[in-house]
């Protein structure tokens, strides 16, 4: 369809995946007007621009889509108090190493420690005795099963949490 419409109106800018403001400088106004006519498509972004608005605008609404901003309930604000005191309140490295542990079953039950970008992943004897409710109630956002293998999913921060478990181990065999 856009290319139609370029042709059409006779632009001739070339442009790669992105189509970003370094693509359109250097094959557009470097180029000159008289063999790009690149003015032509200052129209085009501006009803492109609307077009996309108003659609999706109209889509979010007609579906109830959920997006940043249209919550339920209001937006709090934290200050540095609120941050302060969540900080005292989180649970220490040893005591949230101490509940995984108590989650998947005990160290007669773990077999190897792993994890890649965002998971925690073990390797256990039995996966029927890991306690999902138990490592979701402290951070887990989700738990993922599949034969020995159990994988946590703690978001970005699972590289410090793997390395705390790992002490944590190495301090109950010492």
């Amino acid at each position: 369809m856009s290319f139609v419409l370029m042709h059409l109106l006779k632009i001739c800018i070339g442009t790669t995946f992105s189509c970003g403001l370094i693509d359109f400088l250097l094959y557009g106004p470097l180029q000159g007007n008289a063999k790009t006519n690149w003015l032509m498509i200052l129209p085009v972004f501006v009803a492109y621009a609307a077009l996309y608005f108003f659609v999706f605008k109209y889509l979010i609404q007609k579906f109830n889509i959920p997006t940043p901003g249209r919550e339920e309930g209001e937006a709090k604000l934290y200050t540095k108090d609120d941050f302060q005191k969540k900080k005292a309140g989180a649970k220490s490295d040893d005591e949230l190493s101490g509940i995984i542990l108590r989650a998947v079953g005990g160290t007669g039950n773990l077999v190897d420690v792993d994890a890649c970008a965002t998971r925690l992943r073990l390797t256990v004897k039995d996966s029927t005795a890991v306690d999902d409710d138990l490592l979701k109630q402290h951070g887990a956002r989700g738990i993922i099963k599949k034969g020995t293998g159990v994988q946590i999913i703690y978001g970005p921060q699972v590289s410090i949490i793997k390395s705390n478990f790992e002490e944590y181990l190495e301090g109950l065999s010492s």
